[in-house]
């Protein structure tokens, strides 16, 4: 998929996609997943440089965390932040594997 803009601004459809990737990739994980691995994996799907898409895979990368659909070393869920370093590692949330395994 191509990154589409409405001038400057990110058009809500390449937002919504790259929400949906983000989703995607971390629920179909059974281990966690560092931070610069979910990046890169974005960057090629959409054939992004860092600079168009990190912040919305940042954006992304909060609002599944403060939904309760992934869970991070490095979220603070009561504060709704996230630090991004090299220490950050993801996993999908035990709600998000019952949902995408067909557990109960």
């Amino acid at each position: 998929m191509n990154l589409e803009f409405e001038g400057e601004i990110m058009a809500p459809e390449t937002r919504a996609a790259i929400l949906a990737e983000t989703l995607r990739f971390l629920a179909c994980r059974m281990e966690p997943v560092r931070f610069d691995a979910l990046l890169s994996h974005v960057m090629e799907e959409f054939q992004a440089g860092e600079e168009n898409v990190s912040i919305e895979v940042h954006k992304a990368f909060l609002i599944l965390g403060l939904s309760g659909l992934i869970i991070s070393n490095t979220m603070n869920v009561a504060e709704s932040s996230a630090t991004i370093s090299s220490e950050t590692v993801i996993s999908p949330s035990r709600r998000l594997t019952s949902f995408v395994w067909g557990e109960e």
